[in-house]
C-alpha cells in the first residue's frame, strides 16, 4: 500500500480510537506531503506496468521508490541552481544526449590541469612575501 494512501488510512482511526498525537502539524504536513507524491506520481502511469510493479515484494517496491524518489529531489535541486546551463544538462544527460557535457567535462579538467601547476607556484610567491590575502601574519 503506498505512503499516502496508508497515512490517511492510519491517522482518522487512530484519531477515532482516542490515541494521543504528538504534534497535529506534523500530520497535516506528511498529510500534505503524501497528497503531493500521489498525485505526482499519477499522472501518466501506465496500467501495465503498475501491475508489473505489484507483482513484486514490499522490499523491492520499497527500494524502487526510494531510488526513484532520490532522483526526484536531486533534479530538483539541480534545476533550482542558478548556473545558465544546468536545465539544458538536466534535460539532456537523462535524455541520453551527454555527449556534449562529457566533452565539457574533459575540456574542463584539461584546462584546470594545465594551470594548477603555476597557480600553486604563484600561491607560494604571493604567501613568501607576506600578501595579505592570503592570511600571513606579514604585512
Amino acid at each position: 500500500m503506498p505512503r499516502s494512501i496508508a497515512l490517511r488510512a492510519v491517522v482518522p482511526v487512530r484519531i477515532a480510537r482516542g490515541f494521543a498525537i504528538c504534534c497535529p502539524a506534523d500530520l497535516v504536513k506528511n498529510e500534505t506531503n503524501a497528497i503531493e507524491e500521489q498525485e505526482a506520481s499519477t499522472g501518466g502511469a501506465d496500467e501495465r506496468f503498475a501491475y508489473l510493479l505489484a507483482k513484486n515484494n514490499p522490499s523491492t517496491i520499497e527500494a524502487i521508490r526510494d531510488v526513484l524518489s532520490a532522483f526526484r529531489d536531486t533534479r530538483k535541486r539541480l534545476m533550482a541552481v542558478t548556473h545558465s546551463w544546468m536545465n539544458d544538462a538536466v534535460r539532456d544527460i537523462p535524455g541520453g544526449n551527454s555527449s556534449l557535457w562529457h566533452e565539457l567535462l574533459r575540456v574542463t579538467r584539461y584546462a584546470i590541469t594545465s594551470v594548477e601547476e603555476h597557480v600553486a607556484v604563484a600561491d607560494d610567491t604571493n604567501r613568501s612575501r607576506g600578501c595579505p590575502c592570503f592570511g600571513s601574519s606579514r604585512l
